[in-house]
């Protein structure tokens, strides 16, 4: 969990240790230390993750560890730095060169408009043939499931039937 509410950090509350012996971050009067309990200390170090700096978090591996660790992420360079051109050339680079697998964008977007195309001339034909066979009384898919149903049924019962019977 890194910077995040209040909310999302009592995902965590669970793992996060306490020592006991943490104190109040004001003293009381004349000086005196006062030790928070569990309870506040866990509520302080919780509030404390809604203020983290940018790469500090906790890492909690549940099913390995107990408690939440502590963690610093370490700094990474930008696109363009890694790159090493500007921002500009990376952004102009990004749009011309897809980066899915090599297809670039103008063939992905012509292979989706032929299958549009496949798809309204399908819909067309099976609209076009429902109908004459409507008109025609002829018996269409729907009305032939019956007998494949009952086909089925037989063959997994015998698929089904104790070896003893068989």
């Amino acid at each position: 969990v890194f910077r995040s509410t209040l909310r999302d950090a009592k995902i965590i509350a669970p793992a996060i240790h306490s020592t006991g012996n943490k104190t109040a971050s004001k003293p009381f009067s004349y000086g005196k230390k006062k030790i928070l309990t569990e309870e506040q200390e866990l509520g302080q170090e919780l509030d404390s993750i809604t203020h983290f700096p940018e790469r500090k978090g906790y890492l909690w591996l549940k099913s390995d560890m107990p408690y939440a660790v502590k963690i610093f992420t370490r700094k990474l360079a930008t696109p363009e730095t890694m790159a090493q051109v500007d921002a500009k050339e990376l952004r102009i680079f990004a749009r011309d060169n897809s980066l899915t697998n090599g297809v670039r964008t103008g063939e992905i977007e012509k292979e989706l408009h032929n299958k549009y195309e496949q798809l309204k001339n399908l819909k067309k034909h099976t609209s076009s043939s429902f109908a004459s066979n409507v008109k025609t009384g002829s018996q269409t898919e729907g009305q032939q499931s019956p007998q494949l149903l009952d086909q089925l049924k037989k063959a997994y019962v015998k698929k089904n039937k104790p070896r003893a019977e068989k």
